[in-house]
């Protein structure tokens, strides 16, 4: 969607995120495996509290990954920073405001590496168009969705995509009309990080989608058509090229499309047809990072990673024994040599988050960029996300959390009693208070138990549950093989709590 707002541009500061994670759905053992690596992950977790540090590196920096927060642009822990008047901010090839960036936007930056100072942020949707069809579970019960834009499949998230224009994860039904930002998987698919509704089929049919030229038929009135996957996209001297011409369009440009969806469905009338850059775009930067998917693997040192090609010879991968497969979501840092990104560094973005919490919170440290629940010290780094649903305060950063506020929060366990938020949310007051981790300290006769290091309050009153969400005796929970064992997930629920910021006791306890 071509916008229209070119009102002055704020000195607003985003947070970008580039360690994300597309992968959404863990089965126990998934999660047993990772408490048997956990130790080796801690080694390799971002540091707590940590800041930006820029080693001293001068030149030009390139980062791209998804906008997680406002208060600064962490991409891969580098701090951009975009207060400069004359910063150029671009959405969808249009000049744009600061307030128009959204959480979950995938966002490019480009600035001076050695300064911090951001120079432009330019943000493409992935698509725009009407769904098919209403979605559809993807596993049933779960917590993803898929349907198809224009013949494309986008996957949506419960909690990890984010929603804007009155869409939710519930409500989206077919003939919506929506903008997506995301990640190309290996099969083409889009993973949603946002999806914005703009209207729907009756009342907009204006369309717009990236893909790559083929099936060009060129007439000599310098009309013509193509496809863009199984989208036939026509043009006609009204048509405006930009980055290209129509004598210049040949098979194989990587372009957006934008113009009227004809009522069959897969045919788009354009208006505008733009030559656009692939991945981080062409030339050469002193720093460069990128998130997204493994695809075109040539060997495990050779890939391209959102159509930007990887060359990892000389590379770190973390965490130790990972190698990159086609469908791998990873961040890369290195170099930007004659359009190749030369990496230093190849981290598997796969997140285990064996931490939720709701509760109220106790107490804010920002100076430690931390805070206090449930006996937790909670840090949060340039990779948190941070959102406020209760009041919908766009700049939403760690200093506006007041002690008392209810917040929802994953992340994953790093060290005694500690946690690195992956998540942070502030709603609406709750009273179910809840902890959700690994059980680290497990005693069957007593019977006790600890999750994340907090020793939970049982009673005769506590209602147990297994994996199945069977009911359970505290005798069948604790004693027989294959209910609770130290490392297992383990969610236990305060429910209508006396103390908001408080787990008084443990009303229900169950496996994960």
């Amino acid at each position: 969607m071509r916008l229209t707002n070119t009102t002055n541009m704020r000195p607003d500061i985003i947070v970008a995120r580039i360690a994300g994670s597309t992968d959404s759905i863990y089965n126990r053992l998934t999660l047993l495996f990772g408490v048997i690596l956990l130790s080796l992950l801690l080694a390799c977790a971002p540091g707590v509290g940590d800041t930006a540090d820029n080693g001293g590196m001068s030149g030009t920096g390139i980062s791209k990954g998804e906008v997680t927060a406002f208060g600064s642009i962490y991409v891969n822990g580098f701090q951009w920073n975009i207060s400069d008047p004359n910063i150029n901010i671009v959405i969808d090839d249009e000049p744009a405001d600061a307030t128009d960036l959204r959480l979950g936007m995938v966002v490019t930056v480009r600035g001076n590496y050695q300064t911090g100072i951001a120079t432009m942020v330019d943000c493409e949707y992935s698509l725009e168009g009407p769904l098919e069809a209403d979605p559809v579970d993807v596993v049933p019960g779960g917590p993803e969705k898929s349907f198809e834009i224009l013949g494309r499949t986008i996957v949506i998230h419960e909690v990890d995509t984010e929603y804007a224009g009155g869409a939710s994860f519930t409500t989206l039904v077919a003939g919506d009309v929506v903008e997506i930002s995301g990640f190309t998987d290996d099969n083409d698919v889009i993973q949603a990080t946002l999806v914005e509704k703009l209207g729907d089929l009756s009342t907009n049919n204006e369309v717009s989608l990236h893909d790559v030229v083929s099936n060009l038929i060129k007439r000599s009135d310098g009309t013509g058509s193509f496809n863009l996957g199984s989208v036939l996209v026509s043009y006609t001297a009204p048509t405006i090229f930009e980055g290209i011409t129509a004598a210049g369009l040949m098979n194989g440009d990587f372009i957006e499309a934008e113009g009227t969806l004809q009522p069959t469905g897969d045919e788009l009338e354009a208006a505008f047809i733009d030559l656009e850059d692939e991945g981080l775009g062409t030339g050469n930067a002193d720093h460069a990072n990128i998130q997204g998917i493994v695809s075109g693997l040539v060997s495990d040192l050779r890939f391209s990673v959102d159509r930007t090609e990887v060359d990892a010879t000389n590379a770190v991968f973390e965490p130790l024994g990972f190698i990159a497969m086609d469908g791998s979501p990873v961040e890369v840092q290195g170099r930007l040599v004659d359009d190749v990104l030369v990496a230093d560094r190849v981290q598997s973005t796969v997140e285990l988050e064996n931490v939720r919490i709701e509760a109220a919170v106790a107490s804010i440290d920002t100076n430690g960029s931390s805070l206090s629940i449930l006996g937790l010290t909670v840090f949060m780094d340039g990779q948190t996300k941070l959102k406020d649903s209760r009041d919908e305060e766009r700049n939403f950063r760690l200093a506006d959390i007041q002690p008392g506020d209810w917040l929802k929060i994953r992340g994953r366990q790093t060290g005694t009693a500690e946690v690195l938020a992956t998540r942070i949310e502030r709603e609406d007051a709750d009273t179910d208070v809840s902890l959700e981790g690994p059980v680290t300290s497990l005693d069957v006769d007593a019977p006790s138990l600890s999750i994340v290091d907090q020793l939970i309050p049982l009673d005769v009153e506590t209602r147990y549950f297994d994996s199945d969400s069977a009911i359970r005796t505290q005798e069948e929970f604790f004693r027989i093989p294959g209910d609770v064992m130290l490392g297992d997930v383990v969610e236990a629920t305060d429910i209508s709590a006396e103390d908001p910021e408080i787990l008084g006791k443990a009303d229900e306890v169950g496996l994960e």
